[in-house]
């Protein structure tokens, strides 16, 4: 899978169907599976809005 294709179409997507936002907000498993992204029933995904108040980072798992 080529992540940043994903994470483009994703974006995209959100920033043009607020109602895909909104899913993509509550359950985003849901949400990319329709529109063509399935990364099996064994990994969970989260996606978050970060704000001036609140910001998101990700860490890898060898840090």
């Amino acid at each position: 899978m080529n992540m940043e294709k994903i994470y483009n179409q994703m974006m995209e997507k959100a920033s043009s169907d607020p109602k895909f936002k909104e899913e993509l907000l509550k359950d985003a498993t849901s949400a990319l599976k329709k529109i063509g992204v399935d990364f099996g029933d064994n990994v969970k995904v989260s996606v978050f809005e970060s704000t001036p108040e609140h910001m998101h980072f990700v860490l890898p798992t060898n840090a």
